[in-house]
């Protein structure tokens, strides 16, 4: 690492916050098996496109970093965990994630388009809320376990029966196109809304 005030560390973990200005990584295998790349409270001081992860294969979190751009076919190599909530400038279809196998949080991210269909592979959650744009039934999803959150998905449609695995939150608020009976979710025990 090569930090912006001059700092230089060779070791080959980093858990470090970045100081102001531009910091420098090098190294020879950086897109290696089980990489994750986070912000952690960078927020909105993160500035980039996507287009410089798309190496990554396992994780990438930059929930809250308001000013990345890029769009989500960059990200078509990560096959674990994207978290990218209220990242609004983000564009993309969600055909480009189709390799996700456990988590995807765009809530807040406007401008994705796309099909559940495409991330019908998630098994933990997936968070849609305030992606407008994003079509396609909730049969898709009937891997998911834990959490599915698609409030303002106003285009989804389908049954709360395709989802009748999900044990711990469902949150629908604004689709009024899923019908069902709410004995189908029997399986859940925090949150439903």
């Amino acid at each position: 690492w090569k930090l912006s005030n001059g700092v230089l560390s060779t070791s080959t973990t980093q858990n470090l916050t970045l100081p102001a200005g531009t910091s420098y990584l090098y190294c020879n295998n950086l897109w290696a098996s089980g990489v994750q790349v986070s912000s952690n409270i960078t927020a909105s001081n993160f500035t980039g496109d996507l287009s410089v992860f798309s190496n990554l294969t396992n994780l990438l979190y930059l929930n809250g970093c308001t000013r990345v751009t890029g769009n989500l076919s960059s990200l078509s190599n990560l096959t674990y965990r994207l978290e990218l909530y209220g990242c609004s400038l983000v564009t993309g279809n969600l055909g480009s994630l189709s390799n996700l196998t456990n988590y995807l949080d765009l809530g807040n991210c406007p401008l994705v388009t796309g099909n559940l269909s495409s991330v019908s592979n998630l098994t933990y959650l997936l968070s849609l809320s305030g992606c407008p744009l994003v079509t396609g039934d909730l049969s898709s999803l009937s891997n998911l376990t834990n959490y599915l959150i698609l409030d303002k998905c106003s285009l989804v449609t389908g049954n709360l029966s395709s989802v009748s695995n999900l044990t711990y939150r469902l949150s629908l608020n604004g689709c009024s196109l899923i019908t069902g009976d709410l004995s189908s979710l029997s399986k859940l025990t925090n949150s439903l809304s």
